[in-house]
């Protein structure tokens, strides 16, 4: 059987197919759903680094935007954050025209997931998927996400009841 043990760390880098050109990929978790045992991961805290959205020539307007999702979006979701299964939405944008005029958003986003009991979200999909797309960019931005989760066993009927959380 598997205890919760010590958070781990996911790293994931996605840069953008061409300038403004939406972007998407998933990523492996370690999510065993067979057995009497369910193991799922409960995220603790996702970390986004935007930083390379923000490097463009003075006198250019400059936006990213970047998702996490618990399925394949396709496209950038209308809904943002009120969609059910996305779990982190950054947007980032740059006014050039010289250091008196800039207007820049903060390029990292922490999205803490802890109830303050240490307790986080609980996620039974075998994948997330994170997407970039800018707007007015000269170049192809990249986005960074780090996740802090750690495993959890679930009984059979809490993981019935987390699955139909999301039934239709």
């Amino acid at each position: 059987m598997v205890k919760d043990i010590n958070p781990q760390l996911i790293k994931k880098v996605l840069i953008e197919s061409a300038a403004n050109t939406y972007t998407e990929t998933s990523f492996e978790l370690p999510v065993m759903l067979q057995g009497a045992k369910p193991i799922v991961v409960e995220i603790l805290r996702v970390w986004i680094d935007c930083s390379s959205c923000l490097e463009e020539e003075a006198g250019a307007r400059n936006e990213a935007e970047t998702f996490m999702s618990m399925r394949e979006m396709g496209a950038l979701p209308p809904d943002g954050l009120a969609d059910p299964f996305v779990l982190t939405h950054t947007s980032i944008e740059s006014r050039g025209g010289g250091a008196s005029s800039n207007f820049i958003n903060h390029p990292n986003y922490i999205y803490d997931f802890t109830d303050g009991k240490g307790n986080g979200i609980i996620i039974a999909v075998p994948k997330l998927w994170v997407c970039i797309q800018g707007t007015g960019n000269t170049g192809a931005k990249t986005g960074r996400w780090q996740i802090l989760y750690k495993l959890k066993t679930l009984t059979p009927s809490e993981l019935t009841g987390l699955m139909m959380q999301f039934a239709g």
